[in-house]
């Protein structure tokens, strides 16, 4: 008979992972999942097969720790990839290129840049400084799509090359449309890592 085990059973063993050096929140709770379905199929009380599961595994659970990782890294990547075929996502790719081109008949190119450049950096620091935050002052709650997150940061750099690049560019289209892509998949990264931070807590009601 399976003993079924509750979410406060599930915080337990995310806080025994945290204890022997499982950082990633994400990669916890994939080795969470992992624990319980071991557990479950034991006999007895819960806190003592825990204490005694972690104890006789956990050289096993710091070397398997890699594996749980690439399992996270590998869902992002998913959760990126269906967020990217979604409508929502070429919607706003065309409102930013059209509207980026309706500007532009009315301003210089390099007014319309500007204008993308700090939209962009809005949406940067909405999608990157929390995830900054937890790399740095809340490491146990930074996760493998953190990682993601924090990606429009160093992407600044490209805009602030794109800034100087678009007067060399013989296409107002292609500046446009450069500036689309990088807001929208800035955009998505944000998006993605917010629903897949929604899909944890509500699975491990944190």
């Amino acid at each position: 008979m399976h003993n079924k085990i509750t979410p406060e059973q599930l915080v337990l063993i995310d806080a025994a992972l945290k204890k022997i050096g499982v950082a990633y929140v994400d990669t916890r709770y994939e080795m969470t999942d992992h624990i319980a379905t071991a557990l479950e199929e034991l006999p007895g009380d819960f806190d003592r097969k825990l204490k005694s599961y972690i104890v006789s595994h956990k050289k096993e659970l710091k070397r398997t720790n890699r594996k749980f990782i690439l399992i996270a890294f590998k869902k992002s990547l998913n959760y990126l990839f269906i967020g990217s075929i979604k409508p929502w996502f070429f919607l706003l790719f065309a409102s930013v290129f059209l509207t980026a081109m309706f500007l532009r008949t009315f301003l210089d190119r390099g007014d319309v840049t500007l204008l993308l450049f700090l939209s962009y950096g809005v949406l940067s620091c909405m999608t990157s400084m929390p995830n900054v935050y937890k790399a740095f002052l809340n490491k146990d709650q930074f996760s493998v799509i953190s990682g993601f997150g924090i990606l429009p940061a160093p992407i600044v750099y490209i805009t602030i090359g794109m800034l100087k690049w678009q007067k060399e560019m013989a296409s107002d289209a292609l500046v446009m449309l450069c500036f689309a892509a990088i807001i929208s998949v800035s955009a998505l990264l944000l998006v993605t890592t917010k629903q897949i931070k929604k899909h944890y807590k509500l699975r491990y009601n944190g």
